[in-house]
């Protein structure tokens, strides 16, 4: 389960952080680089990053559901995990992150 949660919590992060870099070199330099099926290399990987993170999130709630482990910081970590992943959501969904 601790895979899991750092493999989404670092897929979180990486496509927020990735997101934000690519937008802000767009609006600088108005290009977007080479283009794959009519979108750029790089909101591909942002969009695989986004998956990544929500199928990642999930496996860590149906395991921390199953297990219902009795230590006080996995039951914080997986709390805070999921209120990154509920606040990730909305946000990925608003700039079609996980709408192809």
């Amino acid at each position: 389960m601790l895979r899991s949660m750092r493999l989404a919590a670092t897929a979180i992060l990486c496509t927020l952080v990735g997101f934000y870099g690519f937008f802000g070199f767009a609006l600088v330099t108005y290009q977007v680089g080479p283009v794959i099926i009519g979108r750029p290399v790089v909101w591909l990987l942002l969009q695989l990053g986004a998956v990544t993170a929500c199928l990642a999130a999930v496996r860590v709630l149906w395991l921390w559901k199953s297990e219902r482990s009795a230590a006080m910081a996995l039951n914080l970590q997986v709390s805070l995990l999921a209120a990154c992943f509920v606040l990730f959501v909305p946000w990925a969904l608003h700039w079609r992150l996980l709408i192809w």
